[in-house]
């Protein structure tokens, strides 16, 4: 922010990105930063649990979430130099991450399932779900917030969102 200082900033997020722009603007410290005017998201995932198992099988699963997993842990492992494979090394073994369980994973679910208990301290997926969906945090949002969304979006069906906690906002 300290680039923008004394302006008017507007954030905007889609998707994951509009979850950090929901996490954001519900937390204490938006209603304190006064450079911070609003917030515009699009397809914005509302029940983080459900959406995702909307993505585990059939061709949504073949479309996305395969695809997804294995280009997240393609990366993951990847590495430029020695001195990175070297770092990684040592930091996914003080978490417990290992390079051959992790290409076993398929579903974002089972990514998370994984990951996020090593790096978060949560107990799991379904608990990491609940506590940073944004149906759980859109009623503490302190600024204006423009929230587009198709009707027929696959991941989060529009008869999903809690509308009148939405517009009483």
């Amino acid at each position: 922010m300290r680039r923008y200082h004394g302006k008017k900033v507007v954030l905007v997020g889609a998707c994951a990105g509009a979850q950090c722009v929901i996490d954001y603007l519900a937390s204490p410290h938006a209603a304190n930063t006064p450079t911070v005017v609003g917030g515009v998201i699009h397809s914005c995932l509302w029940e983080l649990k459900k959406e995702n198992l909307n993505v585990s099988s059939g061709i949504s699963y073949q479309l996305f979430n395969k695809g997804f997993v294995e280009d997240i842990v393609h990366r993951i492992f990847k590495h430029s130099s020695e001195a990175e494979r070297q770092l990684k090394e040592e930091w996914f073994s003080e978490i417990g991450l290992i390079e051959e369980e992790m290409k076993e994973l398929r579903t974002i679910w089972e990514l998370e399932e994984y990951m996020f208990s090593r790096f978060y301290g949560w107990s799991g997926a379904a608990e990491y779900y609940e506590k940073t969906s944004p149906k759980n945090k859109v009623k503490d949002v302190c600024k204006p917030l423009v929230w587009i969304n198709s009707r027929d979006d696959f991941l989060t069906p529009f008869q999903d969102y809690d509308l009148d906690t939405i517009r009483n906002n």
